[in-house]
């Protein structure tokens, strides 16, 4: 009987053929790796775009429809300490209100003096509220209509968060924006008359109002309780009062607190990173402020009720090992404050 021979692969050939499929593989993996790479990139470069630019939009609604707008001074500083923000909020270290350039242009900053700021607190106008009260104290006549002009208290900023950390910072910056509750407005009511005061007011209080704001006052003259204008006329002003907020969100949707994705980590530009677009464009460095103004800057500028009000929103994202990429939303918006 003749056996059959079985012969086995040599050494030399296993050794070849093992090269070929690790030569394959590695070219596998840097084709997936290129391409992961790519579509990163491509995400990040539109989400960027696409949530910087709501973010302006946003703020450019809000500016349209701004009675007041406060700066850095003494009357500024008041009103934003008067905010009342929410808990667990940690505002941008050396958060700045823009100083308004009453004869300049929007252009970047001169070396001698600071104009752009890192936030911005508007008084916002919105839509009157239509009332009907009886302006005669007769039954048998029909009521008339009235408007009530209505504010609330917008405040764009900074805030540092900590859950999520870009690039072994420890740290993200988010665009948040903080709304007040409505008031009305003092002058366009107590001008009205003791009698249709009284009546609008228990009409306002009934719709859930219950503060009015004098625009234009130092924070100390420029609010009342309708409480107290029951009988016609208003009480004193409220010494030291408060502006409670009653709303605190993010302007950046997608950011979500700084993660996108798996792979992918998202923030407002701070200076401490290289991306490829500078964050300091309109303001000039500040030594004592180092972290002014990061990714966030604000500049208003012409005479009263002729203003330009530009904001500028820098996101930067980071993948990989040392990959950014960053991406700019500009916007100059005429303004009647």
């Amino acid at each position: 009987m003749r056996r059959s021979s079985q012969r086995g692969f040599s050494l030399m050939e296993v050794t070849v053929v093992l090269a070929i499929v690790s030569g394959l593989m590695i070219i596998v993996y840097s084709l997936i790796e290129e391409t992961m790479q790519m579509s990163m990139f491509t995400e990040s470069h539109n989400d960027l775009a696409i949530m910087s630019q709501s973010a302006v939009n946003t703020m450019q609604t809000g500016i349209l429809q701004t009675k007041v707008a406060f700066e850095e001074n003494t009357v500024g500083r008041a009103y934003r300490s008067a905010l009342v923000m929410p808990t667990g909020i940690t505002v941008w270290t050396n958060s700045l209100l823009p100083i308004f350039d009453a004869t300049g242009e929007i252009e970047p900053d001169p070396t001698t003096q600071r104009y752009t700021g890192n936030s911005m607190l508007l008084a916002r106008q919105l839509a009157p509220l239509a009332i009907t009260y009886d302006h005669d104290n007769n039954s048998g006549t029909p009521e008339i209509e009235f408007l009530a002009d209505r504010y609330r208290f917008d405040y764009f900023y900074l805030a540092r968060g900590s859950t999520v950390s870009f690039s072994g910072s420890g740290m993200t910056l988010d665009l948040m924006t903080c709304t007040s509750g409505e008031y009305v407005d003092y002058f366009q009511i107590s001008s009205m008359g003791s009698f249709a005061t009284r009546r609008i007011v228990l009409k306002l209080i009934a719709a859930g109002l219950t503060h009015a704001w004098n625009p234009g006052q130092p924070v100390d003259n420029s609010f009342y309780t309708l409480a107290g204008a029951t009988d016609g006329t208003f009480d004193p002003s409220l010494r030291n009062p408060t502006i409670p907020t009653v709303s605190n969100q993010t302007l950046l949707r997608g950011l979500m607190g700084g993660r996108i994705s798996g792979r992918m980590n998202y923030s407002i530009a701070f200076g401490t990173h290289p991306i490829p677009t500078p964050v300091r464009v309109f303001a000039q460095p500040i030594p004592a402020s180092p972290g002014f103004p990061s990714g966030f800057e604000v500049k208003v500028a012409g005479p009263t009720r002729n203003r330009k009000v530009m904001t500028r929103v820098v996101l930067m994202s980071h993948y990989g090992v040392s990959r950014y990429e960053s991406q700019q939303a500009f916007v100059v918006t005429a303004a009647r404050f």
